[in-house]
């Protein structure tokens, strides 16, 4: 499955707004404030990786209906919403994304290790995370995690919620091998 089926379309100027205001004016990794003349160019990453999602939903055995139902429901109302987005620069999102990527290939390997294993071997393509970064990024995964499996539930309707409830499992195995907490 492509990990952009998970992506909503939005204007990205509205979308990092939405972003900037729910998470007081900074980037949650590394806490540096958007006013901040060294930031960059900002990317908003999802916090919870779409290829993340994408490979729990690769796991889900449900019908055609019902999976549809969950794409639109985490589309919708878990994975796009300002608590599972960071505004951040490319860098930073690109160096948490190839961790998320090498992170995953262990785990289909059923040898996962802890993301912060991956995010400091990889580290940002300039420079390196700090143990204080990668403390940062496990909690707001952990949090973004939350959330999706609060919202899902309510975003699906109840012909899909044995398939919500099978991925939200599905997920929370992948997040918890992850070891955040």
């Amino acid at each position: 499955t492509d990990p952009k089926r998970f992506r909503k379309q939005v204007s990205t100027r509205s979308m990092t707004a939405k972003v900037w205001e729910y998470r007081g004016g900074k980037d949650v990794y590394r806490q540096i404030r958007k006013d901040n003349r060294n930031f960059g160019p900002i990317w908003v990453d999802h916090v919870v990786e779409c290829q993340v999602v994408r490979d729990a939903f690769d796991r889900l055995r449900a019908d055609k209906q019902a999976k549809q139902a969950i794409v639109v429901g985490l589309r919708d109302n878990c994975v796009n919403i300002p608590e599972n987005l960071n505004a951040t620069n490319k860098d930073i999102n690109l160096g948490k994304r190839w961790a998320v990527t090498d992170y995953l290939e262990s785990y289909k390997e059923g040898s996962p290790t802890r993301l912060d294993d991956f995010l400091n071997k990889r580290g940002p393509p300039q420079g390196k995370w700090t143990r204080a970064d990668t403390a940062r990024i496990s909690k707001v995964t952990w949090a973004s995690h939350e959330t999706i499996v609060d919202n899902l539930p309510n975003a699906v309707p109840n012909s899909a919620s044995a398939a919500a409830e099978e991925y939200l499992s599905i997920l929370q195995d992948m997040v918890v091998k992850m070891r955040l907490k």
